[in-house]
Formats: structure tokens, C-alpha cells, sequence
């Protein structure tokens, strides 16, 4: 698939166990997801995972393996 639709979000979490981020374009497909964490500075050992639990095409929910304060970087991206 050559992606039609892309954005990039920086999203700030502070002590949360999930985020559940709206998308800002308007995509026609379930869009593929990327995301890495950037933990607060003296925010923890860096041990916390991340995972997308669910899309639709307005928003993703993404779950922390543990509580995470910091930023989560996010791509979207689906066929145009």
C-alpha cells in the first residue's frame, strides 16, 4: 500500500495507563498505526510498552503496560 494519508501527532501523556488520540485527517481506510514512546525526564525506569488496543477512522486507543508520563509519537496512515 502507497499511503495517501499521513499524519504525525506528539501527544503528551502524564501518569495514565492509556491515551486515546483523535486523528486530524479524515481517512477512508482503517489507517496503520506507529507509535514510540519519549518518556519525561526522571519519569520511570523506561521499561513501559506500548500497544494499539483499537482504530477506527477518527481515533486510536493506545494502552501503556504500565502508568507512563511523557510523550507518545504517533503516525497514521491509509490509502488516499
Amino acid at each position: 500500500m502507497i499511503p495517501g494519508i499521513l499524519e504525525s501527532q506528539r501527544v503528551s501523556v502524564s501518569d495514565s495507563d492509556n491515551a486515546n488520540v483523535t486523528f486530524t485527517e479524515e481517512h477512508k481506510d482503517t489507517p496503520i498505526i506507529s507509535i514510540t514512546l519519549e518518556p519525561s525526564s526522571g519519569g520511570g525506569d523506561g521499561t513501559t510498552t506500548a500497544r494499539v488496543s483499537a482504530v477506527t477512522l477518527t481515533s486510536t486507543t493506545i494502552e501503556f503496560s504500565s502508568k507512563f508520563s511523557g510523550y507518545l509519537h504517533l503516525h497514521a496512515f491509509s490509502a488516499a
